[in-house]
C-alpha cells in the first residue's frame, strides 16, 4: 500500500521548514513520524520479548496471535476513577494489545540471515541490508535536514503498530521523505501492478501441485 497525503507539502518544503531555526516544525514532524512508525518493540526489548514468548509457549492451550482474529477495542474511557469497570477494561485490552504486537513483530517481522536465503551470495553478506543501524535517538542534520527517525532493534524493519495487530503478518512502514525515493518506491509499485495475470490453467496446475505435496 503506497498512500499519498492529500495536500502535504514536497519532501523540499519539508526540508526548507526543517531547517527553518524560527519554527517549532521539526520537533512536531519528529513527533509525528515516530508515531506514524517505529523501529522497535512497544515497551520491550528482543529479549524480554523471547523471554515472555517462551513462557507462554510453555503453557497448554496457547495459541499463537498470527493464528487468531484481532480483537476490538472495548468503549475508550479515561475518567480514572477507582473501581472504574470500563477504565479497566480498556486498560486490560490495552495490555494484552501491546503483548500481542510484541509476539507478531518477534514471529514475523524480525529478520534472521540465513546461508541458504539471504547471505547466499559471492560477498556472504546481508542482501536485505541487516542488521540495520541503531538510532537511540531521532536526530535532524542541521546541514542537509535530513531526519533520521529512532530504530532501537537491528533486526527489524520499521512498521506501523496498528498494522501487525490486525493483519496477523509481516508488515513493514516507511516515510518517504526524498524525491528519490519516493521515486523507486513508485517505480517498484507499478512493477507489480502492471503484471500479467497467470493463465487459468496455470493456476490451477500450481494448486494442485501443492496439494499433492
Amino acid at each position: 500500500l503506497l498512500l499519498w497525503i492529500q495536500n502535504s507539502v514536497s519532501p523540499q518544503e519539508i526540508r526548507n521548514r526543517i531547517m527553518d531555526p524560527s519554527s517549532d516544525f521539526q520537533t512536531r514532524m519528529i513527533e509525528y513520524l515516530e508515531s506514524a512508525h517505529q523501529g522497535e518493540y512497544k515497551g520491550s526489548c528482543e529479549d524480554l520479548v523471547k523471554g515472555d514468548l517462551d513462557d507462554k509457549e510453555s503453557q497448554n492451550g496457547y495459541v499463537p496471535p498470527s493464528q487468531l482474529m484481532p480483537v476490538p477495542p472495548p468503549a475508550f474511557c479515561d475518567c480514572s476513577q477507582d473501581g472504574c469497570i470500563p477504565c479497566k477494561r480498556y486498560s486490560d485490552w490495552n495490555r494484552d494489545y501491546e503483548d500481542t504486537v510484541n509476539d507478531l513483530l518477534f514471529r514475523c517481522n524480525r529478520h534472521a540471515c540465513s546461508k541458504s536465503n539471504c547471505l547466499d551470495n559471492p560477498y556472504k553478506t546481508c542482501k536485505a541490508r541487516f542488521p540495520r543501524q541503531v538510532i537511540d535517538t531521532s536526530m535532524t542534520d542541521p546541514h542537509t535536514g535530513a531526519i533520521c527517525v529512532k530504530h532501537k532493534e537491528p533486526w527489524l524493519n520499521t512498521f506501523n503498530l496498528v498494522m501487525p495487530y490486525l493483519q496477523r503478518c509481516n508488515s513493514d512502514a516507511t516515510s518517504l521523505l526524498s524525491g528519490t525515493a519516493i521515486k523507486s518506491t513508485i517505480s517498484y509499485v507499478t512493477d507489480y501492478i502492471t503484471k500479467c495475470s497467470l493463465n487459468t490453467h496455470v493456476i490451477f496446475q500450481s494448486v494442485a501441485s501443492i496439494f499433492d505435496k
